[in-house]
């Protein structure tokens, strides 16, 4: 079993940028563990005669090709007209982050 400590929660936590309880610290070490667990099984599986691919299945693009329609595609001063706040060709936003 993977030894996943405290401190290693509170790290992921902190990476994650998550809030956790101290309940969930001193839960979620076994439980990952098991996770980890698990996907260690992996390395049993027998890979040597499965050719190797980038795709999981045989499926081809199947994107349709971007066709650009000028009749229909706006000006920067179209797109800014009822702007309430713009600079230059630029709409300015609030900042989020």
């Amino acid at each position: 079993m993977s030894h996943l400590t405290p401190d290693d929660i509170q790290k992921l936590a902190q990476l994650s940028n998550l809030e956790l309880t101290s309940d969930d610290i001193k839960d979620l070490p076994q439980q990952l563990a098991k996770s980890l667990d698990y996907v260690e099984n992996l390395k049993d599986i027998q890979t040597d005669n499965v050719p190797a691919s980038h795709f999981t299945t045989s499926a081809k693009n199947v994107m349709a090709e971007d066709i650009v329609d000028e009749s229909i595609m706006l000006t920067s001063s179209t797109a800014l007209k009822n702007a309430s706040n713009k600079k230059g060709s630029y709409f300015i936003v609030k900042r989020i982050l």
